[in-house]
């Protein structure tokens, strides 16, 4: 009976031992997908568009290194140190695909590639800064600088040949009012375009915008009578030409801000004497002309 059991279990072993055997040497065929490395590719050119990252090939061998085989996948070496200007066909060869050399690669898809590459050329552009918000419809923008002003970007040749400024990476501007406004921030560069400027400094002034305007106003004399003799002014009010920001001219009571007088000293005799007229004005206002610049003062005799 024990002995019968070492007979069974002896061919049990031989059974298993066969078919591993077999099914080791059985061929099979496979689609294996492989990344692909780019080497030696030249400093000067740009391929344009996108070289694939993956190939696939079919492979036949035994089904143990074929399992192997997609465990760990190969890596295809793309060689471009013969790229030249322009377009490129490119094999792929089957040959090239490092595998053992028990298993028979069968094709390789793609077969071929068309790559078109580019001259990388430098050029020096002007920075154009970009930026959203600001004070609000008030105010004017006065200046919009970038430091530096330009900077040297590198890239392929159609593609810079088309660029007449870079752009900034867009900022948002606070609204405080006229004044100075200072930020850092990068480069909005084209895909495929590089520089060693990665950032730079933005400046922008406000001013309050502002409107020149006539305005009629009354002139007071300084002080009421000399001497307790009564003064007169001929005439009574002027008009000025004056530059004033509009939120002020969108205030009702505006011309009450401004003030027109003339200084009658004491020493003035009885009779008519031509003085100059004095203005006050508000803060953020430029006076353009005044008409007239003198009034007639009337002293009556005591």
């Amino acid at each position: 009976m024990f002995s019968n059991w070492q007979y069974r279990l002896l061919a049990l072993v031989l059974a298993l031992s066969c078919w591993y055997i077999v099914t080791g040497r059985e061929k099979v065929e496979t689609w294996a997908e492989m990344p692909v490395e780019i080497v030696g590719a030249p400093e000067d050119l740009a391929v344009r568009g996108d070289v694939p990252t993956r190939v696939r090939a079919r492979i036949r061998g035994s089904r143990a290194l074929i399992r192997r085989l997609n465990e760990q996948p190969p890596v295809y070496t793309l060689d471009l140190s013969m790229l030249t200007p322009g377009e490129n066909g490119i094999a792929l060869e089957k040959e090239d695909i490092p595998v053992s050399m028990a298993l028979e690669v069968m094709e390789i898809d793609p077969s071929r590639l068309v790559l078109t590459a580019d001259t990388l050329i430098s050029a020096t552009l002007p920075v154009r800064p970009v930026w959203r918000g600001g004070p609000g419809e008030d105010f004017d923008l006065t200046l919009a600088e970038a430091a530096p002003a330009e900077v040297v970007v590198r890239g392929p040749e159609p593609l810079v040949l088309t660029l007449k400024d870079i752009p900034t990476l867009e900022r948002e501007v606070p609204g405080s009012g006229a004044g100075e406004h200072v930020f850092e921030t990068g480069l909005a560069l084209p895909k495929g375009v590089s520089s060693e400027t990665a950032k730079v400094g933005v400046r922008l002034e406000y001013a309050l915008k502002t409107k020149s305007v006539w305005i009629r106003l009354p002139v007071r004399v300084l002080p009421e009578s000399v001497n307790g003799r009564k003064v007169t002014l001929v005439p009574r009010t002027i008009q000025i030409q004056a530059v004033v920001p509009l939120p002020l001219l969108r205030e009702k009571e505006f011309k009450s801000l401004f003030s027109v007088s003339v200084v009658a000293p004491g020493s003035l005799k009885s009779g008519k004497h031509v003085l100059p007229v004095t203005i006050k004005a508000p803060d953020g206002c430029t006076l353009l002309k005044t008409v007239p610049e003198k009034v007639e003062v009337r002293i009556k005799k005591g």
